[in-house]
């Protein structure tokens, strides 16, 4: 005997089979995939290598405290290092991240510039870093013109093909 089907079972049936003609392809192996800068781990934190034990020291500290939301002891760990490595772009980048971070919008910028001037010229990722937090900490303090310039910068160092000055 046949019995007739269960109005939400034929509702999940129709769907299921409208959602698989939706559904999309597989990705091919031969596309496009953008990678991640050499010094950003996958969880989005930044790696970075130092020579001197010390600035290790205080870099690890920097990254414990940040990731317990103890973003004043980091910074504190983070200039003793800048302390130690003055001109390390990647201290002053991740300084102007944290300050991005407890809401001091002008020493973010400030820290981001350092660290573009401080950058080599083939350090395109972390220029774009660097030019993201500016045109963030701008838009924060409604700097709009501040924030049309720094957002050409970042246009400029997002595409690969355009040479920076």
């Amino acid at each position: 005997m046949n019995r007739p089907m269960n109005p939400v079972c034929l509702a999940l049936a129709i769907i299921s089979v409208l959602m698989a003609g939706c559904a999309t392809p597989s990705k091919k192996t031969t596309e496009y995939e953008p990678t991640l800068p050499d010094y950003v781990n996958v969880d989005g934190s930044i790696r970075h290598e130092v020579r001197d034990e010390r600035v290790a020291s205080l870099w690890q500290a920097t990254a414990t405290e940040s990731g317990n939301g103890q973003y004043e002891n980091a910074i504190k760990y983070l200039n003793q290092a800048l302390d130690h490595a003055p001109r390390d772009p990647v201290l002053w980048s991740r300084g102007a991240e944290l300050y991005l971070t407890v809401g001091e919008h002008g020493q973010a910028e400030n820290y981001a510039a350092k660290s573009n001037f401080f950058a080599s010229a083939d350090s395109r990722a972390l220029r774009y870093r660097n030019w993201l937090i500016i045109r963030h900490a701008r838009e924060l303090r409604g700097d709009l013109l501040g924030v049309r310039n720094a957002q050409q910068m970042v246009l400029k160092f997002q595409s690969p093909s355009q040479a920076p000055e």
